[in-house]
Formats: structure tokens, C-alpha cells, sequence
């Protein structure tokens, strides 16, 4: 075909059958038109791509395309300088398909679906950019725009308005793009498969744009895990899965709210609420009220006592401080565990050590059907 029928063939160029008159479709325009064409058009609407990856100093990103005079800024050429870029150190498993090596894998897929959806679902009369930001452990891609079905709808699959549908024709004709519906489910397919986050779509209404975050961040990774036992001690492996993954979501985003956890965990609101009520009981989030936008946070200072400033209380004998100690290393101390740190011999003797320090307002008596045990008073 010439270039004319070609462009009809996909949708970027058109006649109007009725006054006879023909050009290129907004589409067409916005997919292989000029740069300076596509600004004249459309000046409040840019293209940003950021590699974050791989940072040293004060570096803000180590690679960048954007409008700097040195490629001609369009759909076509953003998709076909970005996308090699963004996919460049995925692993690429070897896999013979008959006498043909595939080095396409699920990841691959869906990394390119997301970019596909952003170029389709973008408002490009709306002010604003289409950003995609690659980091060491996630994607970020950025759109202007509203979404055109609740974000609920668009987790549960099936369906699809697409907000710019001859750009979409043009995508698929080409290979990029899943069927109708059915893209985004295979992202959250593919993201739970690699036991990574689970993809967070989020809408800013504010700003009127969409934003999705592609974490290659396990749920559970060592590191986290390792810290969160730190903090919370043997207490930590008492709790349940989703009581933990709470926690590792909260430790990796600083603060966390309902919303986002019952999109994450695909949990009930009235489950997430349990969860995180019995969380703040058991004094390991801190929660912020704040109305409908109320946040919670890892409780840093978990376990923290009075300890720490009764160290150079000359008022503390010998016994009194390993009893402390004791406590310190393992929150909970009996008559009998008294006998075995100190020097006190009788379980009387244990019980008068424990009622002196329960005395002093240092600790606190806890009983459970028969069996005493004493904990450390939190400040």
C-alpha cells in the first residue's frame, strides 16, 4: 500500500463521505505525525520516560527521553525507543518453541500491556503527560485522565472502554495489546504468578490522572520479614498471613490505609478493618485518624519501655536489673523464671523481687486461668 491507503487501513487517516473532505485522524496524527505538528495540536500535552535504575550520588535518573530535539516525539517512535528500554534487564528464561527460541515471557507481556493501556487510555486534550518511570523494583505509569469505569470493574476483568479506540485499532493491528478485558487481568495473572505486590491502579482526581505502580517486590521478602521479627519479636511469627502482609505493606510504603489494603489482599473492608484494629490493640500500628483518609504506621517503638531510662537509676538493686534485662530479651518473666537469672533461691523470695518492681510502677500482672506472669510497663 502507499502511505495514504496504509494510514486508512489503521484508522489514522479518513474522508468525510459527505463534504468530501479527508486528513489525518487525530489518531493518525498523534501516532506517526510530526513532533511540532502534534504541540501545534496539542501544547499542553508531553511524553517522559525516566530510568531510575541503578542511581549513584546525587544522579536523579540515568537515562531520559523527553523533548530535547533528538527524536521525532510521537506515539510510534515514544513506544519504539521506550519499550526496548524498559525490558532490557528483565530475565529472559531459555525456551524453544519448535526450532524458534521465545524470548517473550509473561513478564515481558505484561510490562508491554501496561504501557499499551497508558498510550490508549490517555486524555491527550487534557494538560498534562504520559510518564513512565522505570525504577530498580518497579514500574510507573503515569497518564492524564479520568478512568472510564470504577477501578473495581477493572480488577474483576471483562471489561474495557477504551478512551482512545482508533489508537487502540492501530496497537493491536500490530500486535501490541490484549483482547478487550482482557489485559489488566492478565497483568495481575502474571504479578501473582512471580509472587510479586500486587499492582496498585489509583486514580488522582485531583490532578485528573491515572497512575499504576508494577512492583517487583515480593510480599514477604527476607529483608522485611528479618526486620519486622527485630522489631516485634516472637510476637511477629504469632500472627496470621494477612496480619503479616499488613505489617510488610505498611513497613514498605511508611503508611498504609483500608483502601489500599483491601486492594492489595482483595480482602472485605470489614475483614481489612479487623485486621488492622486487632494490629492497633496489639500495639504494632500506630493509627493517624483522620476522617475517611485516616493512615496507619509500623509502631517503631514496640516494646520500647522504661528500661532504657531506669539503666542509671541508682535506685535499682543488683536483682532488680537482671530481672529487667530478663524482660528486655523476652517480654514476659515468671516466679520461677526469677530463680533462674537471679540469685534468689525460693519462690517467695522471686514473688516480693517481682512486687517491688510492680510497686515502683515498672511493671505489670498479668494472669491467665492459673499461671502469674509479669511484663514490662510501656511508657
Amino acid at each position: 500500500m502507499d502511505n495514504k491507503n496504509f494510514l486508512r487501513s489503521l484508522g489514522g487517516y479518513a474522508v468525510n463521505r459527505g463534504t468530501k473532505e479527508e486528513g489525518l485522524t487525530l489518531a493518525g496524527l498523534l501516532m506517526f505525525g510530526k513532533g511540532l505538528s502534534i504541540r501545534e495540536r496539542l501544547e499542553n500535552f508531553r511524553f517522559d520516560f525516566l530510568d531510575m535504575t541503578n542511581l549513584i550520588g546525587d544522579r536523579r535518573w540515568s537515562d531520559r527521553l523527553t523533548y530535547d530535539g533528538t527524536w521525532e516525539n510521537n506515539i510510534y517512535n515514544f513506544i519504539k525507543i521506550v519499550l526496548p528500554k524498559l525490558v532490557s534487564d528483565l530475565k529472559r528464561p531459555f525456551v524453544l518453541e519448535g526450532f524458534q527460541r521465545k524470548d517473550d515471557t509473561e513478564v515481558h507481556a505484561s510490562i508491554r500491556e501496561a504501557m499499551m493501556n497508558s498510550i490508549i487510555h490517555c486524555d491527550y486534550h487534557q494538560a498534562g503527560i504520559l510518564k513512565i518511570i522505570k525504577k530498580d523494583n518497579e514500574f510507573i505509569f503515569s497518564n492524564p485522565g479520568r478512568l472510564k469505569i470504577s477501578i473495581e470493574e477493572i480488577y474483576e476483568g471483562g471489561n474495557s472502554v477504551a478512551r482512545n479506540p482508533k489508537i487502540q485499532t492501530m496497537l493491536r493491528m500490530i500486535g501490541y495489546g490484549e483482547n478487550i478485558g482482557s489485559g489488566f487481568p492478565m497483568i495481575l495473572k502474571t504479578w501473582k504468578a512471580e509472587n510479586w505486590r500486587k499492582p496498585e491502579l489509583l486514580e488522582n482526581e485531583n490532578l485528573s490522572c491515572v497512575e499504576l505502580h508494577l512492583h517487583m517486590i515480593s510480599l514477604l521478602p527476607q529483608e522485611i520479614t528479618e526486620y519486622l521479627s527485630q522489631i516485634f519479636k516472637e510476637d511477629y511469627f504469632l500472627l496470621n498471613a494477612e496480619e503479616q502482609m499488613i505489617l510488610s505493606i505498611t513497613y514498605m510504603d511508611k503508611e498504609i490505609t483500608n483502601e489500599k489494603i483491601q486492594l492489595l489482599l482483595n480482602t472485605h473492608v470489614v475483614e481489612v478493618g479487623k485486621y488492622l484494629s486487632d494490629l492497633v490493640k496489639k500495639e504494632m500500628l500506630v493509627v493517624n485518624q483522620n476522617g475517611r483518609w485516616t493512615t496507619y504506621s509500623i509502631n517503631e517503638k514496640y516494646g520500647v519501655s522504661l528500661i532504657s531510662s531506669l539503666e542509671s537509676d541508682e535506685d535499682l538493686n543488683k536483682t532488680d536489673r537482671e530481672i529487667l534485662e530478663y524482660l528486655k530479651n523476652n517480654k514476659k518473666i515468671t516466679s520461677k523464671d526469677v530463680i533462674k537469672v537471679t540469685n534468689i533461691s525460693s519462690i517467695s523470695g522471686a514473688n516480693k523481687a517481682l512486687k517491688r518492681l510492680f510497686d515502683k510502677n515498672l511493671l505489670k500482672k498479668t494472669r491467665i486461668k492459673n499461671s502469674v506472669f509479669y511484663e514490662i510497663k510501656e511508657c
